[in-house]
């Protein structure tokens, strides 16, 4: 059929020029286009794309601020979550390239005593090596399980700071963007995607992937220091409205679809 073929790619990695099953998919000569939600995304088929002209481009995936507008802080309590606690949210299900166990082992570096929670919302965290983990850590008693939410927004917007340790893989994470546009500061890995969200310092805190100590020196510092938790809190909700918001989206996306139609004379 003579119509546009536009794929989508929102996971960065596994894609490989000696990879056979991509030249069914995205690099099949039938392919017009296909619509990247960050730049390293782009950057991999690049360097990948063998033969014919490259056809990946970046479009990222926009949210609105009033989509959080009617966001009512949860009830921490309910939880066993003192009224007055700095709390460290974590929304993921517990998968390799989440990172978990790397938050999990943070809690021993950081200094014993804080009143500091960490609350996780997810699956997965009966795993064996997980609970092992939170037993084993001098914050054992300030870990609370959620479990899976359809909505973690409301323990989102009740939290102090919003934490994702991943190792690889992320696109353009929904829960930090959320996270983000509830004005919450972030500390999340210095990966490709990641990188795209926040600006070091300004939006939010970056720290190498993997690295349960400088994890924990990020999470302290922002408990620490008031100034620095408004400043990238404040910014984190600044950067939504400005570089992700979906009213950009829409121009770009509407631009790129007159460009195919155009090139082809339609």
């Amino acid at each position: 059929m003579p119509v546009k073929v536009i794929l989508y790619r929102g996971y960065t990695g596994n894609i490989h020029w000696y990879d056979f099953t991509q030249y069914f998919k995205y690099f099949h000569p039938r392919v017009d286009s296909i619509f990247c939600i960050n730049k390293e995304i782009e950057n991999i088929f690049r360097r990948n794309k063998l033969f014919g002209k490259h056809k990946a481009v970046t479009i990222v995936k926009g949210h609105n601020p009033e989509w959080y507008s009617s966001v009512t802080p949860a009830n921490l309590s309910a939880l066993n979550i003192p009224e007055n606690a700095f709390v460290v949210i974590c929304v993921a299900n517990v998968r390799p390239m989440k990172g978990i166990p790397v938050l999990l082992k943070s809690t021993q570096h950081i200094s014993p005593g804080l009143p500091v929670h960490f609350l996780f919302v997810g699956n997965g965290f009966d795993h064996p090596g997980i609970q092992n983990l939170i037993q084993k850590s001098p914050y054992a008693t300030n870990i609370h399980l959620a479990g899976f939410l359809k909505d973690p927004l409301p323990l989102v917007a009740a939290s102090s700071l919003f934490v994702l340790p991943s190792l690889k893989g992320e696109g353009l994470s929904k829960s930090t963007i959320e996270a983000m546009s509830l004005a919450k500061p972030v500390v999340i890995t210095q990966i490709p995607g990641n990188t795209d969200l926040v600006k070091e310092g300004e939006s939010g805190l970056l720290v190498p992937p993997g690295k349960p100590a400088a994890l924990a020196r990020a999470i302290e510092s922002v408990y620490l220091n008031k100034e620095l938790r408004k400043k990238i809190s404040e910014g984190a909700a600044s950067r939504m409205k400005s570089a992700f918001h979906i009213d950009q989206t829409i121009r770009d996306l509407k631009a790129h679809y007159l460009f195919l139609l155009h090139k082809s004379g339609g």
